[in-house]
């Protein structure tokens, strides 16, 4: 039996796969969980580092296009748990890329893990160039 992903995650798909690759050589862990509100599936990534806060990310083909929205927070917790407050926020974060812009997207993520500095400065590199 073959089993195929619906096209709407194939996307996110393609942006996790880079994401792993540009953040391979920071330090802590990530925690990898579903995202889907309505048309949008993608995933929600919590970027850990010993007890520093975590930082979620939230990326998915977006509903209205073929292009990828990034939200820089858990659209996910905000659409479960209908915390209207916290959804406003995490919408009004999105950031859209062309549907064939994973790498430029990973690396805006990488970009926003760095700024909130749950890495810390000194083991942090700067992002490679794709």
């Amino acid at each position: 039996m073959k089993i195929e992903l619906h096209s709407s995650i194939l996307v996110a798909r393609k942006v996790l796969t880079e994401l792993r690759r540009v953040m391979r050589d920071l330090p802590g862990h990530t925690i990898v969980r579903h995202f889907a509100n309505a048309r949008e599936q993608g995933y929600v990534v919590e970027f850990r580092c010993g007890a520093h806060e975590a930082v979620n990310v939230t990326f998915a083909e977006y509903r209205n296009s073929d292009d990828i929205v990034v939200y820089f927070g858990d659209a996910q917790r905000a659409v479960e748990f209908a915390e209207l407050e916290q959804e406003t926020a995490v919408w009004e974060t999105a950031r859209f890329f062309r549907f064939d812009q994973y790498t430029e997207a990973a690396l805006a993520i990488r970009r926003h893990v760095q700024q909130r500095a749950i890495l810390g400065s000194a083991s942090v590199r700067p992002a490679p160039k794709s």
